[in-house]
């Protein structure tokens, strides 16, 4: 008599990852974020820089369904596909929900940003999940 292997599903649904190219600081690209997405992207210790790991900012609170997350890519500090490291910046967004973002209109939302000069959906990419925080 064979075994069988039972796959439980991921209780919580995967986050959406893009990579934006910018040569922005992440405050300006920040704001032009927020004010495009309608969402309040700000840092976690409230204007306090982090010492250690990438800077990142969060908005859990615009958007009852997802989380937005900035995060500023350091290849030096974040281990990521080499498709990734080709991008300064990636906004992570997580799913509250079973149901994904409109990433075609965020993509078109942001590629509409005048200092962002490339944006593109990594979610698909190895490992990505994992340098989420």
């Amino acid at each position: 008599m064979s075994k069988k292997k039972i796959i439980f599903p991921d209780s919580q649904p995967a986050s959406s990852v893009l990579g934006l190219a910018s040569n922005e600081r992440i405050w300006k690209l920040c704001w032009a974020i927020n004010q495009k997405l309608g969402i309040e992207l700000a840092t976690e210790s409230d204007g306090i820089r982090r010492i250690e790991g990438p800077e990142n900012y969060q908005d859990t609170h615009s958007d009852p369904d997802f989380e937005f997350i900035l995060i500023e890519n350091d290849p030096k500090l974040i281990k990521t596909t080499k498709v990734a490291q080709q991008f300064r910046f990636l906004l992570a967004i997580r799913n509250k929900r079973q149901e994904g973002p409109d990433l075609v209109s965020i993509i078109e939302k942001l590629r509409a940003l005048v200092i962002v000069s490339l944006v593109q959906d990594l979610s698909s990419e190895k490992d990505i999940q994992s340098i989420l925080p």
